[in-house]
């Protein structure tokens, strides 16, 4: 009996001595705990100074002297600090579309560039489209455009032709009327005069001069008026035909627009 109250006692001897080892434990964690808190209070009041140059008041009102930098020396030292680099994840990696945490960013990256690659297609067909429609209408502006020279010479030969043969008939028509003049004059009307003036009536010299020779030159200058007149007409009608045809047009300075783009 005795033997098992021994035992007994120690084991009680050893949870009280236990159970006081964790309260000391507990009150050293607590006054830990105080400290920390305390030293946060401190420096939160720190922060409430008041600076006077080299002196600072803290709120207990107590002055501490330091030393306070310039603000040149401060820019300096910010000037040399060390770069903050952003660090980005790897949102492209092989684990970015497998259920990982920046799915989102992931598929938000690629929906951008799927939108962006579009866009470039879209505007690489559109130019293509209109570098293909330039062409072809340069080709078709030349086209017309030698069409035209062609027509233009052709008519300018025949004009020229047409010309020609107008003055050489106007020569010829020149050259018979000189070669037929002297030989009437000498040999019938000259003669006439002659032979009136020699008998000597002079009224019938005036008659035959007023009625026979200057119907003969009349009609030689009514011919030769008649047929100017013709080629003034001629002339005339030619520049009136070329002022209907339309001018040539400088097409470069176009501004081409296409249907789709004037809505």
């Amino acid at each position: 009996m005795i033997a098992s109250l021994i035992f007994v006692k120690r084991d009680i001897v050893k949870t009280v001595r236990g159970r006081e080892k964790k309260k000391e434990k507990r009150k050293k964690k607590n006054e830990k705990r105080k400290t920390k808190k305390e030293k946060r209070k401190k420096k939160k009041n720190k922060m409430d100074l008041k600076t006077v140059d080299d002196e600072i008041m803290l709120s207990d009102g107590r002055v501490i002297k330091i030393p306070v930098k310039k603000s040149e020396e401060n820019i300096k030292e910010k000037e040399m600090g060390k770069i903050k680099v952003e660090k980005i994840p790897n949102v492209w990696g092989s684990s970015a579309g497998a259920g990982s945490d920046y799915f989102d960013l992931y598929r938000k990256q690629r929906n951008q560039e799927n939108e962006r690659m579009e866009l470039m297609e879209k505007k690489w067909k559109e130019y293509t489209e209109n570098q293909i429609f330039q062409c072809k209408r340069k080709e078709k502006i030349e086209y017309i455009e030698k069409k035209r020279l062609k027509k233009k010479n052709k008519r300018l030969i025949k004009k020229n032709k047409i010309r020609e043969l107008r003055n050489s008939k106007k020569a010829n028509k020149i050259e018979t009327t000189t070669k037929d003049s002297p030989t009437k004059l000498n040999t019938g009307i000259g003669k006439e005069v002659t032979d009136q003036v020699e008998n000597g009536d002079a009224h019938v010299v005036a008659k035959s001069g007023t009625e026979t020779v200057p119907k003969n030159c009349h009609s030689v200058l009514q011919s030769d008026e008649g047929n100017l007149r013709m080629s003034d007409q001629d002339e005339a009608e030619t520049e009136e035909v070329e002022q209907l045809h339309a001018p040539p047009v400088d097409t470069n300075s176009f501004l081409v627009v296409k249907e789709d783009e004037l809505f």
